[in-house]
């Protein structure tokens, strides 16, 4: 909607491409390595702002975001990845939502639903539940950093795969339809 680049949203649409012959995957793994890394930095730059910022405003305290930051990391690793693969397939659903809105009070609905479903469902997302758990640390939370980089790295699989899920079921659909209407054709 506001030409924004998204990881989440990268594995879904920019996979097609890639499905469908048209790209190679070398440029897609180079487009997701930057995406990442953006979202990643951008990630990092929001948390350093919200851990400064936030307490000196009176709008962040250390304790809840604690809280909600261990909660992510206590998931078991299976949990974790469910999560996420879920997060993944709800993004991948949501860029394809925004893409077919026609309006943009449309468009801001969808982005509120979807992204409200994942934060209230605390699911695990590589870049908002990174997000928060390193503005945990800098607040002071006594979180290991290897528990952030194993939520990181699990998070982030299973967002891709439920991108790639998404992704592929679209095709799959695209390409069954397509054999449904000339099997339709051919009939008549």
């Amino acid at each position: 909607m506001a030409h924004t680049d998204l990881f989440t949203e990268y594995t879904t649409i920019a996979i097609l491409p890639v499905l469908t012959g048209q790209a190679r995957l070398r440029a897609l793994a180079r487009l997701w390595g930057l995406v990442y890394a953006g979202n990643m930095a951008g990630a990092a730059l929001f948390a350093v702002l919200l851990a400064m910022l936030g307490p000196a405003l009176g709008v962040v305290e250390r304790e809840p975001l604690e809280k909600l930051a261990r909660g992510f990391l206590a998931a078991p690793w299976d949990v974790m990845l469910l999560s996420a693969v879920l997060a993944g397939w709800l993004m991948g659903l949501l860029s394809w939502l925004v893409a077919a809105a026609q309006e943009t009070i449309s468009q801001i609905v969808f982005i509120w639903l979807v992204t409200g479903l994942i934060g209230l469902a605390h699911l695990h997302h590589s870049i908002t539940s990174t997000l928060d758990v390193l503005a945990a640390m800098l607040m002071g939370a006594d979180i290991p950093a290897g528990a952030l980089l194993g939520m990181v790295a699990i998070a982030t699989l299973g967002n891709a795969l439920g991108g790639l899920v998404f992704a592929a079921l679209i095709r799959f659909s695209l390409v069954l339809g397509r054999s449904e209407g000339s099997r339709v054709t051919r009939e008549r």
